[in-house]
């Protein structure tokens, strides 16, 4: 694998009382998180979920890529799932 990109984009949680149209206060709608091993990715989206106090319900979609491919997609508990939505593991 090269450099792994995670696009995260986040919601607004109507559970909550926020606009799922919008993000919550405070935070962008996208964010971009790369590293070269899953692991490091992992621990950058907890320490985002922590720092802007988003749960599963502002969790829109977090979409990885291997360089410029698709490979996949991140739930909001760091689960992986490939394209056919199966669940993988990194290595």
């Amino acid at each position: 694998m090269g450099i792994l990109t995670l696009k995260i984009e986040v919601c607004g949680n109507p559970d909550m009382g926020q606009d799922p149209s919008q993000p919550p206060f405070g935070v962008k709608r996208l964010t971009i998180i790369r590293a070269s091993r899953i692991e490091i990715i992992r621990i950058m989206v907890e320490d985002f979920q922590l720092r802007h106090q988003l749960g599963g319900g502002n969790w829109k979609d977090a979409t990885l890529f291997d360089g410029d491919k698709r490979i996949g997609r991140m739930s909001w508990n760091g689960r992986l799932w490939d394209e056919n939505d199966k669940e993988v593991f990194y290595a």
